[in-house]
């Protein structure tokens, strides 16, 4: 993806790198400029069978709180080179492999939920 306004809604992965025959392809989900906000209910917001690289644009991608469906979902390496990206939701693996090249944030909180009106608060290693 290149450059483009693009908003999914989607009861599956919103955007998806595969083949079904899984065998001798090398793949790749490339986003380096555009918007996209995409949400799903039921699948992955991103999912890539091979690597998944950002690096550019604006991406905000969010997925309900089901087993095994992440916003980033790459079977290789996952990179953000740049850009700016929001991603929430289920978070089963998601950025346990994540190559950052700029400052990011993780959180995970098992069988925790925030709700509406709850503060979340990010603060430096020092607490300050």
């Amino acid at each position: 993806m290149l450059s483009s306004n693009i908003s999914i809604l989607s009861s599956d992965d919103c955007l998806n790198a595969a083949k079904s025959d899984l065998s001798n392809y090398d793949l790749s989900m490339n986003i380096s400029g555009g918007t996209i906000n995409a949400y799903s209910s039921e699948g992955d917001g991103f999912d890539s069978n091979g690597t998944l690289n950002i690096s550019g644009g604006t991406v905000a991608v969010w997925t309900a709180n089901k087993a095994d469906n992440q916003p980033l979902d790459a079977d290789g390496a996952l990179s953000i080179s740049g850009g700016t990206v929001l991603a929430a939701g289920a978070s089963n693996g998601m950025g346990l492999s994540i190559n950052a090249e700029q400052a990011y944030v993780t959180f995970s909180a098992s069988g925790q939920l925030i709700s509406k009106g709850d503060v979340l608060s990010i603060k430096s290693s020092d607490g300050g």
